[in-house]
Parts: C-alpha cells; structure tokens; sequence
C-alpha cells in the first residue's frame, strides 16, 4: 500500500512531456495518471476522515478514563472508611471479651446461658408436643374424611338403587296404567254397547224391563218402547224404520233380554242433560233391528274401575288431559235367572229367535 501511494505521489510530481492541446487526443498514461491521481484525492479524504474519527474517540476514552478515576477515587475512600468501621467494631469485642474474662462476671453468665438453656429446652417441648397434636388432629381429619367418603358413597350406592328401583316401579305402572286403561276402553265400549242395545230409537231413552215403556217388537222385527211404538203407531200405522203397514195387536213382548236396569229418575236426568236441540234434529228415528248390526251414538259416560283395581296415577299418562273418574259400577245383586218361556198365541211368530238372550259374565249388570 505504501509503495502504491509513492507511486502515485511520484506520478504527480512529475511534469507532464507532452501536455495536451486542442489539436492532440489524450494518451493512454496521461488517462491512467488522471484515474490516480483521483484515486490519491480519494484517500486523502479517507485519511481525513480517519483523523478525525480518532481525534473524537480519544476526546471519549479520555472522559471516560476521568469518570473512571473518580470512581475508584471515591471506591477507595468508602474502602478505608469501612476498615477503620471494622478496626473499631473489633476493637469494641476485643474490650467486651476482656471484661467477659473477669471472674465474677463469668459465673453469672454462666448461669445465664443456663437458664436460657432451660427454657430452649421448655419451649423445644412444648413445640415438640403441639406438633405432635398436630398430627393427631391430621389423622383424625383424615380417617373423618375417609368416612365422610364412605358414607357418601354407601348414601350414593343407595340412591342409585332406590332411583333405579323407583324407575323399575315407574315403569311397571306405566305397563298397568295402559293396561287399566285399555280395560277401561273396553268397558266403555261395552257400556256404550250396551247402551245402544238399550235404547229407543223414538225417544232416545233406555227402555225398561216392565211398565209402559217395556220391550216390544213389531212383525218386521224392529223393536221399540211399548208407550213410545203406540203413540207413534196412534198417529201413523207404519213402523217408524220400514214404514210397513202394522196394527197395534201386531205388538210381541220380549221376555229373558238383556236390559240395562236404569231408574227413572236416572233416565229422566239423563235425558234432561241431553243436548234437546241436537235431539229435536232427528227427523227419523232409527231404531235397532233384530239381529243386526248396532248403530252408532252418542258416547256413553266414562266407566269407574271395579272395586279391587287401583286407578293409574295422573304423573304417568300417556295423555296430559286429566282423566275425570267415571260413576262406579255396583256389581250384580244375585245372578241372572233365565227367565220361564212364554208360549206364544196360535198364529203368531214367537219372537224368541228373532232377539236371542246372550250371557254377560264380564260386566256387572243386574236383571230385573
């Protein structure tokens, strides 16, 4: 590098031979000493530069160095004045240990330092002891929250099982409520048939086993109320279903039938809660033909469970609307006898085959 530099110094300092002029183009060493003498420009700035970089960092490491001196200056102040702190403490101990060394004062710290040896030993104890109640109360703590645990796993144990039992019941009366349902379902349906069975088709009212409105047939095999079919026939010879030609003497009494046994009064307030418009509607009476199918109408009060059958709880129906209870059922008085056969008139079709006599073992319905 220092050699290059000479060069180019040494390429400045010497004149130029031939120097250019307007005519004559520029050689090839004229070009190379112009690009070195500009490079000889460039790092003299360079050097410029540098200088005064330095001159700066020793203008900062002086004033650093000074910081420093200042520093320790005061460090070594502090340092002597602690060692004389010390030297003076020591000093002290030095004159506390003679005095200790003296006879008199001896003994009685001796028997200092075992008083308060007593009473390390007192209070080492009494430490000793509440630790040792402590642990006590830890293990007692300890088997109380195992049988807590216990405990609460025995009441968990038996509140599954109970759950589980009271499910098991849950579902056993839901199995007996739809099944005492369904034998309601049918008892209503057997009450409403036989209702239907029991019912004139003039009056819409259950006709009696004796009396004015007993059982009684015409030829064409229709059957009505005895008041009911002579009105009726009083004011139109016709059967009131065929509208057949009938007279009042063509009228057959039926014996040993399946009645439905209903009190007056009963009937009579039956009928008062009948809808009289919807009645009054009817403008011909359909009434029951032997031996054929029944017609529909109107459903039949709700049947009560017989007497013995616990009715299902309201909490497991299957329908949310609430069941009303029906009126109860009285079970048969005594048993049905077959009523005595009656011997029909010459010329006369007994009527006996026409309205056959069948046996309800299931209801309790009582013959009169």
């Amino acid at each position: 590098m220092a050699e290059r530099n000479a060069k180019r110094i040494k390429l400045e300092a010497e004149p130029a031979e031939h120097p250019p002029t307007a005519t004559t183009k520029p050689s090839i060493h004229q070009m190379r000493r112009a690009d070195l003498i500009q490079e000889v420009i460039e790092e003299r700035k360079k050097n410029e530069l540098l200088a005064v970089s330095k001159g700066v960092l020793e203008e900062n490491f002086k004033r650093d160095l000074d910081v420093i001196r200042k520093e320790n200056q005061e460090l070594t102040a502090e340092r002597y004045s602690l060692l004389e702190q010390i030297q003076q403490e020591m000093s002290k101990s030095d004159a506390l240990r003679q005095k200790l060394l003296e006879p008199g004062q001896t003994y009685e710290l001796v028997v200092t330092n075992q008083k308060l040896t007593t009473e390390r030993d007192s209070l080492l104890q009494q430490v000793q002891q509440e630790m040792s109640k402590g642990e006590a109360l830890l293990q007692q703590l300890h088997e109380y929250e195992q049988s807590q645990h216990s405990i609460l796993d025995c009441v968990m144990q038996q509140n599954t099982a109970q759950i589980q039992e009271m499910s098991l019941q849950i579902e056993e009366i839901s199995l007996q409520s739809q099944g005492f349902q369904d034998e309601m379902q049918d008892l209503n349906r057997q009450l409403e048939k036989i209702v239907e069975e029991n019912t004139c088709a003039i009056c819409l009212s259950p006709w009696d086993a004796e009396g004015d409105h007993r059982l009684v047939s015409l030829p064409c095999g229709h059957i009505f109320g005895k008041n009911c079919l002579w009105d009726q026939l009083g004011r139109n010879p016709q059967c009131p279903y065929c509208k057949q030609e009938v007279r009042s003497g063509d009228t057959r009494y039926h014996y040993a039938c399946r009645i439905l046994p209903v009190r007056r009064q009963q009937a009579q307030t039956s009928q008062a809660v009948q809808d009289a418009p919807a009645a009054r509607q009817v403008a011909q009476p359909v009434p029951h033909h032997v031996g054929s199918a029944p017609r529909p109408v109107q459903p039949a009060p709700a049947v009560q469970a017989p007497r013995g059958v616990q009715p299902a709880p309201r909490m497991v129906q299957p329908d949310p609307r609430p069941v009303q209870p029906a009126p109860a059922v009285q079970p048969a008085r005594r048993p049905v006898q077959p009523a005595p056969a009656v011997q029909a008139p010459r010329g006369v079709q007994p009527a006996g085959r026409m309205v056959p006599a069948r046996s309800w073992t299931g209801l309790p319905n009582t013959m009169l």
